[in-house]
């Protein structure tokens, strides 16, 4: 969505996506959860989506989206997901972004385990074209189990009663075409009393 949010990770789906358009980009696309037992709610998981997202200009953005997850295993339509997301720049270094996730399972769930909420800001602007870029942003994120498919940072840990926490990370252009990330996660468990920290990192080559 505009703010980046991820509703899986996609080491543990495979499928496929199609975007049209630019100012007004239009996507749509499929895929099919891991059967690994580390999948965390990705096991069984098959979904399809779609989102429209609208540029502003100046690089603000509005977007909304559709997922419906299907419990593979039971062979039924067990969640849909409606999110809406907006980002702008606030600067030519600072941006904010904000999205809202309200899931639609089937069965019984509280107000709170259907809602999800992300605001993030960032500074600075990495670009693997330009050695010695970087950007630095914090994320503060509070899923309710049905707002979203699997956690893209932790889903080996991944439990369910959602998760809330904060997230920050660092972008650097280490030389054109490679960018190193690291990024930080706390995570509570949103309605029980697990903790998860994760420190992450890669390094990206571009050709």
């Amino acid at each position: 969505t505009a703010g980046g949010q991820m509703f899986f990770s996609l080491s543990l789906a495979m499928g496929a996506m199609v975007t049209y358009g630019k100012d007004i980009q239009l996507q749509g696309g499929y895929a099919k959860g891991s059967n690994d037992t580390d999948a965390g709610k990705c096991q069984s998981k098959d979904f399809w989506f779609a989102r429209a997202t609208a540029q502003l200009g100046k690089g603000a953005a509005l977007t909304a989206g559709y997922f419906n997850v299907h419990d593979s295993a039971a062979q039924k339509d067990d969640n849909k997901i409606w999110t809406v997301g907006a980002k702008a720049n606030l600067s030519k270094k600072l941006a904010i972004a904000a999205d809202y996730m309200q899931g639609n399972p089937d069965g019984n769930a509280t107000s709170s385990q259907k809602k999800g909420f992300q605001a993030q800001a960032k500074y600075g602007a990495v670009s693997a074209a330009k050695p010695g870029s970087f950007d630095v942003w914090a994320k503060y994120i509070d899923q309710g189990k049905f707002s979203y498919i699997a956690n893209p940072i932790d889903p080996k840990h991944d439990n369910a009663n959602g998760f809330r926490g904060w997230m920050f990370g660092a972008d650097y252009a280490m030389a054109k075409n490679i960018v190193a990330t690291v990024m930080w996660a706390d995570f509570d468990e949103k309605d029980g009393k697990t903790t998860d920290q994760t420190l992450w990192s890669q390094v990206v080559f571009t050709f």
